[in-house]
């Protein structure tokens, strides 16, 4: 049984894979130019993250609030972590006053239970 093997290469600048149109690894490739999301994808895909998020209560509206607020304050170019995190804080802003990177500078550490044995 002969197999193929499909490798895919992902880039945000081409520039360094083609050396030039004698180049072996540029002849073998096929470039795909894909588009970033639209914004309007964006916010589809952000709100279903937050609905999904199992800490974060809230109705659609909410959800959809701090999506947009975060798209006014970010860039569409940014990354869907960046924003999905950015979103979050949006949200519980809004809805608790609070900020998550506060929240997580106040949670306590667990204690350090002392292993060993007593006599």
């Amino acid at each position: 049984m002969r197999r193929k093997l499909i490798p895919i290469l992902t880039a945000n600048d081409i520039s360094p894979l083609c050396q030039g149109i004698d180049d072996p690894l540029w002849a073998r490739l096929s470039p795909l130019d894909v588009s970033a999301y639209s914004a309007e994808e964006l916010r589809t895909i952000l709100v279903e993250k937050l609905r999904n998020d199992s800490l974060l209560q809230g109705s659609d509206d909410e959800f959809q609030a701090a999506v947009d607020n975060t798209l006014l304050h970010l860039s569409v170019d940014e990354g869907i972590r960046k924003l999905n995190w950015a979103a979050k804080q949006s949200f519980v802003i809004s809805n608790f006053g609070l900020s998550i990177t506060r929240l997580e500078q106040t949670r306590q550490k667990p204690e350090k239970k002392k292993i060993g044995f007593s006599i």
